[in-house]
Parts: C-alpha cells; structure tokens; sequence
C-alpha cells in the first residue's frame, strides 16, 4: 500500500460483529480523526475472498463528507485489519459509474478482476 501523506486521517470504530453461517463481517462507524465527526460507515467480511456483489470490503462517506480522503483512509484502515486476520487479498465490487470508488480502489493497488453477476466491476487488492 503506497504512502500517502494527501489524506485525512480516520478512526474506525467497531459497530458489531456478525456471523451468518460461516461468513464474518465487522461493522464499523467512520470518524473523523479527533472524533468530532462520525463521517461514514464501512464494514470488512473477514474470513474468505468474497468474488460476489458484496466483496469483502464496502464503505460509504456521508455526501457532505467526500472528496476529503475519508474513504481512502478508511480503505487504508480495513486493509490494515483484514492483514491482522490474515487475509492475503480483498475484493471490493462498486458500480461502474463510481468514478470516485475507482480512484480510491486504484490508488490502494486493486487490479480490476472482471463484473460480478450484477455487472459491477469486481477489483482485487493483494494485501503484502
């Protein structure tokens, strides 16, 4: 994951864990960095590769939010914890007209893997 010093630092904070049948997924609400802002929600499915409309990795910044590197960062944050759980990639799906998701999604090193059964563009991202 490349170094960045051009995004605005978040810190997550775990909502619940879930577990259906075998499937993991951690909650968490995206604050701003001194905590004053809950800016966005996202969540990490933790235990396989998800190449489905889900991915492993979802998120989304309240409008008024964007634009400001919280998804980035956030992003950045999750990578981070699926590492911890030892996952050695991640997928993330997003809609074809998410110019903004693609960046972000290709800034952290995703490599487009093709379109889910829902026709939104599935990338995977090797975590080292």
């Amino acid at each position: 994951m490349p170094p960045d010093n051009h995004y605005s630092p978040v810190r997550l904070i775990q909502k619940d864990a879930l577990r259906f049948q075998d499937v993991e997924v951690f909650r968490y609400d995206i604050f701003s960095e001194d905590l004053s802002l809950t800016v966005g929600y996202c969540y990490l499915i933790g235990n396989s590769p998800r190449q489905d409309d889900t991915g492993n990795i979802g998120y989304c910044i309240d409008e008024k939010y964007r634009r400001r590197g919280y998804g980035k960062s956030a992003c950045r944050s999750l990578l981070k914890l699926a590492g911890i759980r030892g996952m050695s990639e991640v997928y993330i799906a997003c809609r074809t007209d998410n110019r903004a998701s693609e960046r972000i999604i290709e800034y952290l090193g995703g490599v487009l893997a093709g379109n889910t059964d829902a026709g939104l563009l599935l990338w995977r991202i090797d975590i080292i």
